[in-house]
């Protein structure tokens, strides 16, 4: 994972000694991406239905994956962990296989952020 990937505020994992766990990108994490010793400690996180539900999209694998706040985003589910989106004209627009990418992917659709549905 290379930092030229992420934005502040995109979600890895983060794993050191005994700790685990999901953070979000600050600049700190940026700057030990830059360091090649601490690379392999941020690792990306693999979408799956459960972040899709997270995030507040509403559908399933067979019909597809919709957001429910109003913004014309779709995604399908593309077999091996891997979605597509798809556009309003249904092409396939891009692979998405990473939480980050997702919320990547929705800020540049969008102009606003991706978040957790509390």
């Amino acid at each position: 994972m290379e930092a030229k990937e992420l934005r502040i505020g995109n979600l890895v994992h983060y794993e050191y000694k005994e700790m685990s766990k999901d953070i979000e990108v600050d600049i700190t994490v940026l700057q030990e991406l830059e360091h090649f010793i601490y690379r392999n400690r941020i690792k990306p996180i693999l979408l799956t239905e459960e972040w899709l539900l997270k995030f507040g999209f509403d559908g399933d694998q067979q019909e597809g994956w919709e957001s429910t706040c109003g913004k014309d985003v779709y995604l399908q589910d593309w077999g091996d962990d891997n979605y597509r989106h798809v556009s309003n004209r249904g092409c396939c627009v891009m692979q998405i296989k990473y939480v980050h990418s997702l919320q990547n992917l929705y800020f540049a659709l969008t102009g606003e952020e991706l978040t957790i549905n509390k």
